[in-house]
């Protein structure tokens, strides 16, 4: 604003020293300067009181901001301290957690390791068992067919004797039966030839009494 009235003040000398004489411009320049001094230093004292004002009144706000935002940040800094707290503890909770969730993991892998080592080997022994029965079964059967055999055969054989000893006996009554009838017709004919020579003889004996006569 001071320069705005300055350059006012110099157009206007410039004006009057146009139009008057040197020395009534220089005298009214003067005045006016002496002036525009004045008005300059009241307004530059004007401004350095209200510029101190603000300053004391932006100071006082600036304490007061300055002490709310240090207790905020006081605040703050105590609240990120519980924070980092809190969270180390979470930290270390969670490690925790995770230790015993790992721990808790490795023993249930181990627990069903061996559950299912064992029960493998159940598998193993039953399997073993199962064809140590195969085995056995197949054995027990190869010794029922083979004695299936051998009592087939013992039957047949048996058969063969029961016929033969029949063929056998059937020839044995035959050859009796046989020799019961040729010793049965060599009585016929032993008793005829007896008969035959009885009744010869008695003929005989008849005709030599008849000569004797």
């Amino acid at each position: 604003m001071a320069l705005s009235k300055a350059t006012q003040l110099i157009k206007h000398t410039f004006c009057l020293l146009s139009c008057c004489t040197a020395q009534a411009a220089y005298d009214a320049a003067a005045a006016e300067l002496a002036e525009l001094r004045g008005s300059a230093a009241a307004e530059t004292a004007a401004t350095e009181s209200e510029a101190l004002a603000s300053t004391k009144a932006n100071t006082g706000a600036f304490a007061a901001e300055h002490a709310i935002l240090a207790e905020q940040l006081e605040s703050a800094h105590s609240e990120l301290m519980a924070l980092r707290s809190d969270n180390r503890a979470a930290a270390a909770a969670a490690r925790k957690a995770r230790k015993r969730a790992e721990q808790d993991c490795e023993a249930a892998i181990a627990e069903y390791d061996a559950e299912l080592t064992a029960r493998q080997k159940e598998y193993d022994q039953a399997l073993a068992a199962y064809t140590e029965l195969q085995d056995q079964l197949k054995k027990n059967l190869s010794e029922v067919e083979a004695l299936k055999a051998e009592r087939l055969a013992h039957e047949e054989a048996v058969r063969a004797a029961a016929a033969s000893k029949k063929r056998e006996e059937i020839r044995s009554i035959r050859i009796a039966a046989a020799a019961y009838a040729i010793q049965n017709a060599y009585k016929v004919w032993k008793k005829r030839k007896a008969a035959e020579a009885k009744k010869a003889s008695a003929k005989g004996s008849k005709a030599g009494k008849g000569k004797k006569k």
